[in-house]
């Protein structure tokens, strides 16, 4: 069953390429919203208590900068409406750097890579600096001892064998 919710995301995924630009983000905001919930309805059977606070912990962490956009992390943090515009700017400037970073990399993975996670960390920290000193213990709180998230590159130099 999980096999089949995974290619029916895949389908899903798929299909946003084919939505106008301005209903993109939003499809593709609720579809991961509908991914965590399953997957999370999934963790519930496998993970004990703590186990379960500390997949949330780490997804925040992974999550990084753009937590901040997700309505039940704005509720737990009671984000002020003046916090919230703050953060959506914050967060659209890392975007447009990010575009930058891609394009400027021009196809040197790893250095593309290193400016994400600068970026990305930079964003993180210009955020939690609009937090009061109350809500930056809450979402210490909500991300737990961090965690470092290593991505490699396939190797693809390797035959595979039949």
């Amino acid at each position: 069953n999980a096999g089949r919710l995974d290619f029916d995301r895949k389908l899903d995924f798929t299909k946003l390429k084919d939505l106008p630009k301005e209903d993109r983000a939003e499809k593709g905001q609720a579809l991961m919203k509908t991914m965590r919930t399953e997957t999370d309805k999934a963790l519930k059977e496998i993970f004990t208590a703590d186990q379960l606070k500390r997949y949330g912990q780490l997804e925040l962490q992974q999550r990084g900068p753009d937590a901040f956009s997700d309505p039940e992390v704005q509720k737990g943090l009671k984000l002020t409406d003046e916090q919230n515009t703050k953060i959506k700017t914050i967060n659209e400037d890392m975007r447009g750097e990010l575009r930058d970073a891609f394009q400027g990399a021009k196809g040197n993975f790893g250095e593309a890579i290193a400016k994400v996670n600068t970026l990305r960390k930079e964003t993180t920290e210009k955020i939690t600096a609009t937090l009061t000193p109350d809500q930056k213990k809450t979402w210490k709180d909500m991300t737990g001892e961090p965690f470092e998230f290593k991505f490699r590159r396939p190797d693809n130099t390797k035959k595979k064998e039949l």
